[in-house]
């Protein structure tokens, strides 16, 4: 008997990452577009520097880049909602 996959793609969902399973849990600030700025700048100075691969900052830089555009619109959200309620 076959065994269901845990997501909707056939994959299997990921341990959480933390103290338990060995890998240390970064955490970092992305609540606005500049930090995603900064964070982004750190990116390209550890591929700079090699160490970390180009391929991987490819796709950490895409999520950074999906972040930015969220925070981008959330703000926007915002300060629209504010003009709304003449605030």
């Amino acid at each position: 008997m076959a065994t269901k996959p845990n997501t909707a793609w056939g994959q299997p969902i990921s341990p959480p990452v933390g103290p338990k399973n060995g890998r240390k849990r970064i955490r970092c600030k992305l609540d606005s577009v500049s930090d995603v700025k900064a964070e982004a700048c750190k990116l390209y100075r550890l591929v700079r520097s090699g160490e970390i691969d180009a391929s991987e900052a490819g796709k950490l830089a895409y999520l950074l880049q999906i972040i930015a555009k969220l925070a981008e619109t959330s703000d926007l959200e915002a300060r629209l909602a504010e003009l709304e309620t003449g605030s």
